[in-house]
């Protein structure tokens, strides 16, 4: 614990990490802050003798036969599988969209991240999933560079199926992953292709690939019979 001194306690309250004081208490004003240190007192909790039989009901729990996470700590969540193991595989084996809700899913493992990759993307391609509308701000979290090998294997596994596509092309985009471009180039160049994969395939064309890929896309489009999109 810092041995800090009256002023420059008061000049810690003061800084813009913490908002106004409530009810005599200091409010965190960003909510990600809130969501990391109350997940890690939660950790903490757990390391007691008795805590997870005492934290657990807060975590999970089951209606109608369901595994649900209570509202109120499902923003933990994300968090939390970074620190405890159990907690991780439980969360991603029933609701692995909670792993990109928040937290930092790059520090998770690599054979991790390339599991919940493969599960996030199978999930895509269900008629009825609520995946499809996943931002490009929850892509980044695990469009990594280690992860290239495994994205190229699910862009030619999913080769034909614009929701995947238009999912994977965004983490091509996202991650860098230069090595998956040619793949990228065939669905931006066919007009058979649903509109929204093959602009960002395009895109990902546009800022990973080399400017020669580019060139030959562009004349692709030129040398086309078939009307582009405006």
């Amino acid at each position: 614990v810092l041995d800090l001194g009256d002023e420059a306690v008061a000049g810690v309250l003061g800084s813009g990490v913490f908002g106004d004081p409530i009810f005599g208490e200091v409010r965190f004003r960003h909510r990600e802050v809130r969501e990391l240190l109350s997940a890690e007192w939660a950790t903490s909790q757990l390391a007691r003798q008795g805590g997870w039989e005492e934290i657990r009901p807060h975590l999970f729990k089951t209606s109608y036969g369901v595994d649900i996470t209570p509202p109120r700590t499902r923003p933990l969540m994300p968090w939390l599988i970074l620190f405890d193991a159990l907690i991780r595989d439980r969360i991603l084996a029933t609701h692995p969209e909670i792993a990109i809700e928040g937290g930092d899913a790059a520090s998770l493992p690599p054979d991790v991240r390339q599991g919940l990759l493969t599960t996030l993307i199978a999930r895509v391609v269900e008629p009825t999933s609520d995946l499809r509308g996943l931002d490009n701000s929850e892509i980044a979290k695990i469009a990594q560079r280690d992860l290239e090998p495994s994205v190229k294997a699910l862009i030619e596994r999913y080769h034909d199926n614009d929701e995947a596509l238009f999912v994977l092309g965004r983490l091509v985009w996202q991650g860098e992953l230069a090595g998956c471009v040619s793949l990228m180039s065939t669905v931006a160049a066919d007009p058979q292709r649903g509109l929204y994969a093959r602009l960002v395939a395009i895109r990902a064309v546009a800022t990973v690939g080399p400017v020669d890929d580019l060139h030959q896309l562009w004349r692709s489009f030129n040398d086309g019979h078939e009307p582009l999109p405006r």
